[in-house]
């Protein structure tokens, strides 16, 4: 066993030894008295009070000491032993469970300590009562508490040091209570019953009220320590979260003032998180996404709503860092917004990826139109060809003139938008006729529809608006929308394409052809990287597609019917003119 050794082995044997000396010497006259201060013993003992401190006093020790003056070392024992049998009930609940080594050696420990108290009550018998009660229970408590930090040293390794730093004023204050408590007990003769039960009625009563009150109040700082245990763990977790996380995580106040900013930002943005902290946020976005930015915070704010927007940032050595920001207004308890908590990450190499991704499509397009581009400038060519051999020969006229130069414009024009498509530009939102958009692209893919027996008609609703957008990228949008149009019907067939303005002020395009279709498990899975329904395809035409449209805050949605045909609508928001323009997050990123 861990608690034995030669120094706990010691104290058990004289805890047996008392055990049975207090059960066979004990001669109480008169034998009530010690029955009710024996009760008032074991109440205290087994409801201890707690003190605002959060220490356990058990207080019973005071009725035990009353004994030891009053009937004497054996009846003081036997109190002991009645007392500690409770104790030990209490805390094992049953008799076979109760470490028995320790009760007698508790037990041991207490009967070297009334055997000094009681020689010094024998000693100070002449002297001031006061004086002599303080001397009993100064040596009691005293020597009781160096024999318990003995059984530490000697179990558990604790130094005598540490437990005398920690708990003298515990003991001081169990001194004074036997002091205040104890001359005004013995000060009644113990043969007066009733007096001294009225008195030790009316001590158990307050002594009851105070275990009652201390209870109370333990309760509440219990659960406040509780509660503040729980917010410091919750506190050091969400710290340790924040402190290694490799998003960005921001506190901004009302007006854009940073007020925390996670560590993260040194290593994504270069920066310290006290460069950050007292600053303005807005001051380092760039000058082109600033004025949206500021919009999208302020309506956030206005509508108490989350918000995510896209901008760049400078980084501490000059560059910009693309940011992707999700906030969240915190409410005060007025109903107010108090803060902006902002998560934000950098999706710098993610935009290079798509870009690239989308470059790689775009030549891939290219590559796909270039067959049929050469066929549409072959044609003029041999036009053009044929009347400067007419010319050559002596007969000129004009109208063979005309033609050429309508053939040469026709080729001029095919080129000019095959350039368009194929050069790599710089992100250019401005306000696009969409009928316009949609007549140069069918102008590219007609040729290739040809070859492929396809025929693309159109219908233009007559009051469509203009939309905000990148040309370029639209144009690459509906080139891979009809080329997997032509590309499902190999027999040919009908292209048609509806540009109209639904009642929802958006305008709609809408794309349908009389292909082989999809079935319905495979469309919720469209726009996935390398995910095709071609025999040969790797699926990024859709998904560039899908990432265009979702930057112009737009939506494709796809239907289709097994050997029917597919509708794909391409929803875009009109330009409106009283509204400042496109309601995108960011217009140039």
């Amino acid at each position: 066993m861990k608690d034995v050794n030669w120094y706990t082995g010691s104290l058990f044997s004289l805890g047996v030894f008392a055990f049975v000396k207090s059960l066979f010497t004990w001669n109480i006259d008169p034998i009530w008295p010690f029955i009710l201060i024996t009760a008032l013993v074991i109440v205290l003992d087994l409801f201890p009070i707690i003190l605002p401190n959060g220490h356990e006093f058990v207080f019973g020790s005071i009725g035990s000491l009353l004994i030891l003056f009053e009937f004497g070392f054996s009846a003081c024992m036997l109190s002991f032993v009645i007392s500690y049998t409770f104790i030990f009930l209490k805390k094992y609940r049953s008799f076979r469970k109760i470490k028995w080594f320790r009760y007698f050696t508790s037990l041991g420990m207490t009967f070297i300590a009334l055997s000094i108290s009681y020689a010094l009550i024998n000693v100070t018998e002449n002297i001031n009562l006061l004086i002599r009660v303080f001397l009993v229970a100064s040596a009691f408590e005293i020597i009781n508490y160096f024999l318990f930090i003995g059984i530490r040293r000697t179990v558990l390794g604790i130094p005598v040091s540490h437990n005398l730093t920690t708990t003298i004023p515990t003991q001081m204050i169990l001194i004074l209570t036997y002091v205040t408590a104890l001359p005004r007990l013995l000060s009644i003769n113990s043969h007066d019953l009733i007096k001294l039960g009225n008195e030790l009625i009316s001590t158990a009563i307050f002594m009851l009220i105070i275990i009652f009150l201390s209870r109370a109040y333990s309760k509440d700082i219990t659960k406040r320590k509780q509660t503040e245990t729980e917010l410091r763990k919750n506190e050091a977790k969400y710290r340790h979260i924040t402190e290694n996380t490799s998003d960005l995580i921001w506190v901004l106040d009302v007006n854009g003032v940073f007020r925390y900013a996670s560590p993260s930002s040194k290593w994504v943005l270069g920066l310290e998180p006290e460069e950050l902290e007292g600053k303005f946020m807005i001051r380092r976005v760039h000058p082109e996404n600033a004025s949206n930015l500021r919009k999208v915070y302020t309506e956030a704010i206005r509508t108490k709503r989350s918000y995510q927007a896209e901008f760049r940032y400078r980084h501490s050595g000059g560059d910009w860092v693309i940011i992707e920001a999700h906030g969240k207004p915190v409410i005060g308890e007025n109903g107010d917004v108090e803060s902006i908590v902002v998560v934000a990450r950098d999706v710098t190499k993610r935009k290079q990826t798509e870009e690239l991704l989308r470059k790689s499509d775009k030549l891939s397009a290219v590559g796909q139109l270039a067959a049929g581009v050469a066929h549409e400038i072959r044609n003029p060519l041999t036009t053009i060809k044929g009347f400067l051999h007419l010319i050559k020969s002596g007969s000129c006229k004009v109208e063979y003139l005309d033609i050429a130069l309508s053939e040469i414009e026709r080729m001029e024009s095919i080129i000019n938008e095959f350039l368009m498509l194929s050069k790599p530009q710089a992100k250019n939102f401005k306000i696009t006729d969409p009928r316009i958009l949609i007549k140069n692209v069918i102008t590219l893919l007609t040729t290739q529809a040809i070859l492929k027996n396809v025929q693309i008609l159109y219908e233009f609703d007559s009051n469509v608006p203009f939309v905000m957008c990148d040309e370029n990228q639209l144009k690459q949008v509906f080139i891979n929308l009809i080329q997997n149009a032509i590309e499902a019907m190999p027999d040919g067939g009908n292209i048609l394409i509806h540009v109209k303005k639904p009642d929802t002020g958006n305008i709609l395009i809408r794309v349908i052809d009389q292909g082989h279709g999809i079935s319905e498990d495979r469309i919720h899975r469209l726009g996935e990287p390398f995910y095709s329904t071609k025999e040969k395809g790797t699926g990024l035409g859709l998904m560039i597609s899908y990432k265009i449209v979702q930057e112009h805050n737009g939506t494709i949605e796809v239907q289709s019917k097994i050997n029917e045909g597919t509708t794909v609508d391409v929803l875009l928001p009109s330009y409106r003119e009283e509204a400042g323009g496109f309601d995108a997050q960011s217009q140039n990123r």
